[in-house]
């Protein structure tokens, strides 16, 4: 990886999203990216529009010029912040802090072409008052992303037991060649697991070629075959104590189907405990 970009928003989790990139960029030499994007939809709320009309058009600019200097503070802080947890990570790369107005996903969007990995929280913000729930960007920018998103839990910890879950897709055999090919993988352990699952080639069939990929790549490597619902056995094989990284192929199936039938990958990310990193 030469550069990795990493969202903030100052809440807890993008604290940890940057320890993580911080950790990654040690180890591969990779530049990191600090994004942090003001929300412009925070102008259009409806208390300033009612202020405006009953107060005159004077009254609302005053109040959008103190939203805008409060703003211009809150991305000092955001800097200031960010850097700090590098520093403190022992982070001696190169690091670059950008603002952007807008949302979250199109200045990801726009950017992820220049780097090579994207890390985000997995919630916000509000994550004290919505600890169910994903972060309100989260899903779209793992949807927009053609690049690897590694979405980051509560809690920083090293990464050195993978898990690698392994379907033979598209998205799964990227996420392959990214195990192979990035040194930061070299101290690890990966488990790879395959689901057996009607109409789909035998779960061994189909990890062999994984597995014996990685071992060529001097990767340490074992193989797990699960049986039962995709989504369950997944996170149940993804436990704790044995996993510091849950990898995965992420959205494999059209939106129609999963409105009928729901999303594995949405729902691996609200509950799993652990860092996930997602490949489209």
């Amino acid at each position: 990886m030469k550069k990795i970009l990493t969202c903030t928003d100052g809440s807890g989790y993008s604290a940890v999203s940057c320890e993580f990139a911080a950790s990654l960029a040690q180890k591969s030499g990779a530049a990191v990216d600090v994004l942090y994007v003001t929300d412009i939809r925070q102008y259009e709320m409806p208390i300033v529009a009612d202020i405006s009309g009953s107060l005159g058009a004077q009254p609302y600019l005053n109040l959008v010029s103190q939203l805008q200097q409060v703003e211009n503070y809150k991305v000092k802080m955001m800097e200031d912040s960010a850097r700090t947890v590098f520093a403190q990570a022992g982070f001696t790369g190169q690091l670059t802090f950008l603002h952007q107005e807008g949302s979250l996903v199109d200045s990801v969007d726009a950017l992820q072409n220049d780097v090579d990995m994207v890390v985000i929280g997995k919630r916000g913000m509000n994550s004290e008052v919505a600890k169910e729930h994903l972060g309100s960007s989260l899903e779209r920018v793992v949807r927009a992303c053609v690049k690897p998103v590694l979405v980051t839990s509560r809690a920083f910890r090293p990464i050195r037991k993978v898990l690698f879950a392994y379907d033979g897709g598209v998205s799964t055999r990227k996420a392959l060649d990214f195990l192979v090919k990035e040194p930061i993988f070299a101290d690890t352990t990966i488990t790879v697991a395959s689901v057996e699952e009607k109409g789909r080639p035998p779960a061994d069939q189909t990890i062999g070629e994984a597995v014996g990929r990685l071992l060529a790549a001097g990767r340490r490597c074992e193989r797990k075959i699960l049986a039962g619902d995709v989504e369950s056995v997944i996170a149940a094989a993804a436990a704790p104590e044995t996993t510091d990284l849950l990898v995965i192929g992420a959205y494999g199936h059209n939106r129609i189907r999963e409105f009928f039938i729901g999303s594995t990958t949405t729902e691996l990310l609200r509950t799993q405990n652990m860092p996930l990193l997602c490949f489209r």
